[in-house]
C-alpha cells in the first residue's frame, strides 16, 4: 500500500504504439487520458512524418508523438505530451490499483 501511494504521486503516462493507422492511434491515445495524466502515440518514422503533418492536432488534443525506429533503437519526440489530471480521478485510481495488482509491485518489496 505504501508503494501505491507513492505511485499515484507520480504522472500516470499511457502509450499507443501503431504501426500504420496513425489516426486510429491518436484517437485512442486520447481515450487514455480519461485514466492517464498524458498520453502519448508512437509510431514508426514513415507513419509518423505523415501523422506529424497534423501537429496541430496533437496539440490542441494534448497528445504527444513519438517517432520509434526500431533499426536503429532511436525515439524522435515530434510533439510533446500534454501534462495535466486523468479526467477521471476514480478511473486513474482504477488504474494504479490495476497496475499494482498486474505486476505485484506491493510483494516485490516485502
Amino acid at each position: 500500500e505504501r508503494l501505491k501511494a507513492r505511485i499515484v504521486k507520480h504522472k500516470l503516462t499511457a502509450f499507443e504504439m501503431k504501426l500504420t493507422d496513425w489516426r486510429k492511434g491518436l484517437s485512442q491515445a486520447y481515450r487514455y487520458g480519461f485514466f492517464a495524466d498524458r498520453a502519448i502515440l508512437v509510431l514508426p518514422p514513415n507513419t509518423s512524418a505523415t501523422a506529424a503533418k497534423s501537429k496541430s492536432l496533437f496539440q490542441q488534443l494534448g497528445v504527444g508523438l513519438w517517432s520509434f525506429d526500431s533499426e536503429s533503437g532511436k525515439i524522435r519526440k515530434l510533439v510533446g505530451a500534454k501534462s495535466s489530471v486523468a479526467r477521471d480521478a476514480v478511473a486513474r485510481a482504477k488504474a494504479v490499483d490495476l497496475i499494482c495488482r498486474r505486476f505485484n509491485f506491493g510483494k516485490a518489496r516485502k
